[in-house]
Parts: structure tokens; C-alpha cells; sequence
């Protein structure tokens, strides 16, 4: 019978011969990785009522408090607004806090269609606490939510917030020209789960200083950090202190203070190396994309020059083929999403090149990756000359840059 260590060593050995392409993913440094195993991991902290005596009291509440004012401040320094929430121990509970601190049963709300790229979570939790979804009108040629359109619908629905929750992203919506279309008493929430580190890197801009009232999501895709929940604020402290309410104690009593740690580090990581990450990051993914179509593989959106983030699709239409390959691209030790891909192209694969860029996987280590995946899904390999080439790439690239040691 298996054990616990056994299985664990040997994903660990599996591991150190993949190419991470999994968009949603990325991997801590050991600095930010070393606060994970700390001792705080046992520890619970608990905001203090106004009178200082919480309704349960714990130790050393003192440095947690500190701990957290700092992560807090280098949230500040790294995306600006004017106020955090570290409380959310994942995206989901992000939208759930959002959700329960804004809207009540019968609201009404906009949010991204799924098949126009927006989140599943958004619409699930919403019906779960009764309130009415509807979704925000997206032109589909140009990625670009229709402004016309979106006024229409807002006289008619009369919605409480926006929530622009695109999960399948290649392009970032244009927060500042829908801002100046709406009643600035419709909030705007932006869940930038997979862009956070492409923002916070200057990559893309800051949904922040262009009128959204809340940046969100989780903080281990784009941005390096611990899996955790991270919410930003622009608006009135009243909004803040309406969903910080909603997420604790009542979605985390305890908010996970050795993540904050890592995510503190993460966060000082970005600050010295973010803005030539993030070029990198999106860099990669356009030469990545491109390499893809000269190898012959049909990529979507060429006109608008593939993706600015670091997500590139591959369309395969068919669900058997997709399937095959995909079995195929774990075989050989290319790891990816496959996912049904937005907007009408049916099933295929979602990459991502945060991680690579993470493990600094030069031009030419991107174009050869470019011509592998290209030759497993249009049939030109041999499985053991291709999996030596995978092999020869990971050994090359096994050690993280952009880290404070």
C-alpha cells in the first residue's frame, strides 16, 4: 500500500521533467515558500472589535496584527487603492465576500457570460443566495464588452454591481470607458485572478486608477504568490467594511496567517523584479503564439496580435482529438489546460507562461516548445524524441528567477 510520502516524492521527482503551461498556475520562490511551513501555519488571528477584546481572544495577537499591516502596505506600495482585504482564502471566497457584503436575494447583478470567458463561480454562488444574474454584452470580434448594448441592459435590469470576471482572458477589458458610461453608483468589480501579476508589473493597467471600486481574484497565477484571496479597494470605506464583514468571521474565522506571510514576500519579490516579469510574461506569450501558427497550428485573434496576457488558446474543435492530444502532451511532459475556449471555438487547449517565464525559458527554448506542441497535435512525433527534447528543456531550465534570497 502506497503511503502519504511515497505519493508526494513521486509527483516531486514527475514534476522536475514538466514544462508548466497551466494558465492558472505558477510556483512560489523558497523565500516566500519558507513562511508556508512556519509556525504561524498553527496560529489563528482575530481582528479585534472596537473595544480591543475580540469575541475569542488569542496571543500574540500584537505581531499578527503587525504581520498583516505590513502585507497590507506592501499591497499599497505594489497596486496603490485605498484599502486591502487579506481575508479571503481563495478567488471564490473573494466573489462569495463581494457578493454577500453588496447584494441582497432578489438583486439584480451583470456578469460575464461563461461562454463569452466569464467565471462559473460568479454565477453559481449568486444563485445560491438568490440573486439575478445577467449577462454583460461582450462583442465577440474584438473581445470587447458593447457599450450600446450594456446601457440597455443596465436601464432595464437596474443592476447593483459589475462584476467583470473573465477567467479566459487574452485581452483586458476597458474599464475606464465603461466607467464614464455608468452611474457611479454601480460598482465595478474586477477579478483580475490570472492578470494580478501582469498588473502589478505595469503589463497592463490598473483597473484601479481607471474606475473600478475593487481589483480581486487569487494571488498564485500571474502573480507568484500562495494559493490565497487578495481584494483591493478605490471606493468608499463603506464598501470595504461591508464585504471585509461578509469574509470574516463568516467565510474564514480563520484567514490563514502563513499565507499572508508568503503572500507578503511574493509581494516584495514584485516589487523589485514585477515590471520586467510582467514584460517578459506577456513577451513570451505572444512569441509563443506566433511560433504556434508558423508551426501550423491556428491561433486565434492574429490581428490584434494573438494576447497582451499571458494566456494563448489553441482551438481543436473536435472533443475526441482534443482528448487524444491532451493524453498525448502529459505523456511527453507538457502540462496545460484543456478547457472549452470562449466565444464559439469550442474545446481546446488553454496555455499559460507565467511559470516559464518564471523559470527564465529563453526565445529559442519557447520556439523549440512551439514546434513540439505544434507536432504532437498535428501528428509529426516520435513520443521518445520528443519526450528527450522535453527533457533536455526542463533540465536547462530548473531554477526560479525574479526571487529575493
Amino acid at each position: 500500500m502506497k503511503n502519504i510520502s511515497s505519493i508526494v516524492k513521486k509527483y516531486e521527482e514527475k514534476r522536475k521533467n514538466i514544462i508548466p503551461l497551466v494558465a492558472s498556475e505558477n510556483r512560489c520562490s523558497d523565500f516566500c515558500r519558507d513562511f508556508l511551513i512556519s509556525d504561524i501555519a498553527h496560529r489563528y488571528y482575530v481582528a479585534p472589535a472596537e473595544d480591543g477584546c475580540a469575541t475569542w481572544d488569542y496571543p500574540e495577537q500584537s505581531l499578527f496584527k503587525e504581520l498583516i499591516e505590513l502585507t497590507k502596505q506592501l499591497v499599497s506600495d505594489v497596486f496603490g487603492g485605498n484599502n486591502s482585504s487579506l481575508s479571503a482564502l481563495s478567488g471564490n471566497q473573494c466573489v462569495a465576500g463581494i457578493l454577500l457584503g453588496t447584494v441582497k436575494q432578489g438583486d439584480c447583478v451583470l456578469g460575464i457570460a461563461e461562454n463569452q470567458g466569464g467565471h462559473w463561480a460568479f454565477r453559481e454562488i449568486s444563485k445560491k443566495i438568490g440573486v439575478n444574474v445577467v449577462s454583460i454584452p461582450v462583442d465577440e470580434t474584438n473581445i470587447e464588452i458593447d457599450l450600446n448594448r450594456l446601457k440597455e441592459v443596465i436601464h432595464k435590469n437596474k443592476p447593483k454591481i459589475i462584476m467583470l470576471d473573465a477567467s479566459q482572458t487574452l485581452f483586458p477589458f476597458d474599464v475606464e470607458r465603461i466607467r464614464s458610461e455608468i452611474d457611479d453608483k454601480i460598482k465595478i468589480f474586477y477579478d483580475v485572478s490570472h492578470t494580478f501579476g501582469l498588473i502589478a508589473g505595469g503589463a497592463l493597467k490598473n483597473p484601479l486608477q481607471y474606475g473600478a471600486d475593487c481589483i480581486h481574484g487569487s494571488t498564485h497565477k500571474s502573480l507568484f504568490g500562495p494559493q490565497k484571496g487578495l481584494l483591493i479597494f478605490n471606493g468608499p470605506m463603506e464598501i470595504y467594511c461591508d464585504i471585509e464583514k461578509s469574509l470574516h468571521p463568516i467565510l474564514a474565522s480563520n484567514i490563514h496567517l502563513h499565507h499572508i506571510a508568503a503572500l507578503a514576500a511574493a509581494l516584495e519579490e514584485m516589487k523589485i523584479y514585477g515590471r520586467e516579469y510582467a514584460s517578459c510574461v506577456v513577451k513570451n506569450a505572444k512569441l509563443l503564439a506566433r511560433c504556434l501558427e508558423e508551426n501550423g497550428i491556428d491561433i486565434p485573434f492574429k490581428e490584434r496580435g494573438y494576447t497582451d496576457t499571458h494566456q494563448v488558446w489553441i482551438p481543436l474543435k473536435n472533443k475526441d482529438i482534443a482528448l487524444s492530444k491532451f493524453k498525448l502532451l502529459q505523456e511527453v511532459g507538457i502540462s496545460l489546460n484543456l478547457i472549452d475556449l470562449p466565444f464559439g471555438l469550442d474545446i481546446g487547449f488553454r496555455l499559460g507562461t507565467a511559470e516559464i517565464t518564471r523559470l527564465n525559458y529563453s526565445d529559442s527554448d519557447i520556439e523549440q516548445l512551439a514546434q513540439i506542441i505544434a507536432d504532437i497535435i498535428l501528428d509529426r512525433y516520435s513520443i521518445k524524441d520528443i519526450r528527450s527534447k522535453v527533457i533536455k528543456i526542463t533540465n536547462k531550465n530548473s531554477k526560479l528567477f525574479y526571487v529575493c534570497n
